[in-house]
């Protein structure tokens, strides 16, 4: 059961509503510290999964700005623990994918596995084929990224690639 609709913002959880609607694109929720971004995403995240979609959500933090990728690896690591998986028509994605989700990798198959550097557009699509895989009709799949300001190069270069290529796919994209 979702928590109480907060006050005051009725109208920017209608506007992400409306977002998830209709996806293939990024949305920035912008605004000052404290002023309740988190709050808004997180209940929007819970509001899509009640409605039967797949919500993903990470956060980049201060304190590990120096770890590659950390708000995708949180993410996809949540959805590893609920059991998400890739579909085996991921098998080209999943070395890549694996090095964020190390259960991943080890359904890669020979050559697969973690080693090297991993490729950021290659993952940044691996990404987006497998938000597309979790999506179902008329419910796309979710990528909430909290704290966005704080995040690393590489995060920074796998969202810049989904904003460049999200036009048409059912999968939509939150920063706060």
């Amino acid at each position: 059961m979702l928590c109480p609709v907060m006050l005051g913002r009725e109208r920017e959880l209608r506007a992400l509503q409306a977002s998830w609607e209709a996806p293939g694109h990024m949305v920035v929720v912008l605004g000052t510290a404290g002023i309740g971004k988190s709050r808004l995403v997180r209940e929007f995240a819970a509001w899509a999964r009640e409605a039967g979609g797949t919500a993903l959500v990470g956060r980049c933090s201060p304190t590990a700005a120096e770890v590659p990728l950390r708000p995708l690896r949180e993410a996809l690591l949540t959805a590893a623990r609920n059991g998400l998986r890739p579909s085996a028509e991921l098998a080209p994605f999943l070395p890549t994918l694996g090095a964020l989700v190390p259960d991943w990798a080890a359904t890669a198959g020979p050559g697969g596995g973690t080693g090297g550097d991993i490729g950021t557009i290659v993952l940044a699509e691996g990404l987006l084929r497998l938000m597309t895989e979790w999506s179902t009709p008329g419910c796309p799949a979710l990528l909430v990224l909290e704290d966005v300001h704080w995040s690393d190069p590489e995060t920074l270069k796998v969202l810049e690639y989904l904003a460049d290529h999200l036009d048409g796919q059912p999968v939509l994209v939150v920063a706060t």
